[in-house]
């Protein structure tokens, strides 16, 4: 939790509180009125800032808590928490959820939200970006509210124009603050204030980054490779995970069967095939040349062709007596 003088900072996200890693470049005694912390937050996701001050805040003479509220190194909204003047109470809260704008002659509402950056390589057609972009920033002060009303106004609103591939150059950074369509709304309420503290009694600064930024940062550990069931101890698996072992087992047993019975009748590569032996007649024996098959190791196909050796026919001899 984000504690500092008495005043505690959450940011919520989704509805739930966000998770904090510390902030190992900036230690916490390194700069004494100001805290700073990681979170994680989500593209599409509604944010809002839980700020509440405990009963043994100091408030001097100031009767009210001004907090300014920075998103992306702007200003967006100031926050009034007025002191709790009935000591039954441990102090006070609010949640800011949404920023109130002016358009022309009417007011709207607006949620807070993240989204995604989008980039450019021009830097020319990219808007400028602060050194405290990727940070929801709160500043608390102390100041006195008069019994006055003011005009209300409005900070113009956020941009959400594309960012330099440039600027965000070895940033661990994909996603920024952003604002949700919005609806008409009233005028909030306005009143004059006289400064109590010239410098903030506290900072709040959160560094919002999606889950892979976080991990990219080693900030929080990737997700290890979960192990296949099947090099898993049996004792280890769940009646679910048994289960689902024996019905892997089975189907793989049904597909060698299936195969198997795919390869019945079908020439196996590299089996040899027996040779049918064909019968030659007498007469194609005289008159066609002989052939004989080359034996190799490489080709059981292989003819070689052979001259034939001419055959001479033993001649019936007639015996003639001249006596």
């Amino acid at each position: 939790m984000a504690i500092l003088a008495n005043v505690e900072v959450k940011i919520w996200v989704n509805g739930r509180t966000a998770r904090e890693y510390r902030d190992e470049d900036i230690a916490d005694n390194s700069h004494p009125n100001t805290i700073s912390r990681y979170i994680e937050g989500i593209s599409g996701a509604p944010f809002a800032i839980d700020i509440r001050y405990f009963k043994r805040f100091k408030f001097g003479e100031a009767n009210y808590l001004h907090c300014d509220i920075s998103c992306d190194g702007e200003l967006r909204e100031a926050v009034a928490l007025f002191k709790e003047t009935n000591a039954r109470y441990e102090g006070r809260q609010t949640v800011h959820s949404k920023m109130s704008i002016r358009e022309e002659d009417s007011w709207k509402e607006f949620d807070l939200c993240f989204g995604d950056i989008v980039t450019r390589p021009d830097p020319a057609q990219c808007q400028k970006v602060k050194e405290d972009f990727g940070s929801i920033k709160v500043k608390i002060y102390r100041h006195i509210a008069l019994p006055e009303d003011i005009e209300p106004y409005s900070n113009p609103k956020c941009k959400n124009d594309a960012i330099s591939e440039k600027m965000l150059k070895g940033r661990a950074l994909s996603i920024r603050t952003n604002l949700s369509n919005g609806i008409p709304s009233s005028a909030p309420a306005f009143f004059r204030m006289r400064k109590y503290d010239e410098a903030p009694v506290a900072v709040f600064c959160f560094k919002y980054r999606s889950r892979k930024d976080l991990q990219d940062l080693l900030i929080i550990h990737r997700s290890p490779t979960p192990i296949p069931l099947e090099e898993r101890p049996e004792s280890e698996l769940s009646l679910e995970e048994a289960r689902e072992l024996v019905r892997r087992h089975r189907a793989g047993q049904q597909s060698i069967k299936i195969e198997g019975q795919n390869q019945q009748g079908i020439k196996i590569e590299g089996q040899k095939q027996p040779l049918l032996k064909r019968e030659r007649s007498a007469s194609s024996e005289n008159t066609l040349p002989e052939t004989k098959r080359q034996e190799t190791c490489e080709s059981d196909d292989e003819v070689q062709f052979v001259r034939a050796k001419s055959r001479t026919m033993d001649a019936e001899i007639e015996v003639v007596d001249l006596t």
